[in-house]
């Protein structure tokens, strides 16, 4: 078994429909997602073989981030209402 470690970019989670094709394909056998990485239990991978894995992430709600170092809950209000700190609603990611 092969495990592939990806990384979720901050601000967003991992849509995991987008993984029950491969799970049906028996492409993985199965898949963890932590805080920041998303771990894929590869069935199996021959020699020199590429695997291409697309799924998307969604943004998540400022108010279900992290507090970020430095910054006061007041900023994060203020950046929040502002739309300023809101990156893209979902973004689409090939891992080759």
């Amino acid at each position: 078994m092969v495990l592939v470690t990806l990384g979720i970019a901050p601000g967003f989670s991992v849509n995991t429909a987008d993984l029950q094709k491969y799970l049906d394909s028996n492409a993985i056998s199965k898949y963890e997602t932590t805080g920041r990485q998303l771990i894929l239990y590869l069935t199996t991978l021959a020699p020199n073989a590429k695997q291409v894995f697309e799924y998307t992430l969604q943004a998540t709600p400022a108010r279900q981030r992290r507090r970020r170092r430095g910054r006061s809950p007041a900023v994060l209000r203020t950046a929040e209402k502002t739309g300023r700190a809101t990156a893209a609603k979902s973004m689409r990611v090939a891992a080759r």
